[in-house]
């Protein structure tokens, strides 16, 4: 028995209180925790679920997909339409992104010369 020694404390009333509040308070705390993780457990659970079943989704509809074009003829295009084609696309978005940064600096002149102004 000299190995087991006991020791015993004595606490005032107030702190024996305060001690038991803070132990009730930290085992709600923890309950929560795992009322949290418990919940968190269920929603991934769904949502692997729900992730099986788009991928099923979207095998059958790749699966569609080549089915029609295997079913589907195939138009054959000259290539001089093509490139026309894609020559006009190039050029198109570069002129707009040019004339949309050419009114962005115009208007951020304005608001710096408006804001000169009123100071």
């Amino acid at each position: 028995m000299d190995s087991k020694n006991v020791m015993h404390v004595k606490l005032e009333f107030v702190e024996a209180i305060e001690n038991k509040k803070q132990i009730l308070s930290l085992e709600f705390r923890i309950l929560q925790m795992l009322n949290a993780i418990k919940q968190y457990y269920e929603l991934r659970v769904l949502e692997l679920k729900n992730k099986q079943k788009i991928n099923a989704t979207i095998k059958k509809a790749s699966i569609n997909l080549t089915k029609l074009k295997k079913i589907i003829p195939k138009i054959e295009t000259p290539k001089k339409i093509i490139t026309k084609e894609n020559a006009m696309h190039k050029i198109t978005p570069q002129t707009n992104k040019k004339s949309d940064i050419e009114i962005q600096i115009q208007e951020i002149q304005e608001r710096l010369k408006s804001i000169d102004q009123k100071f």
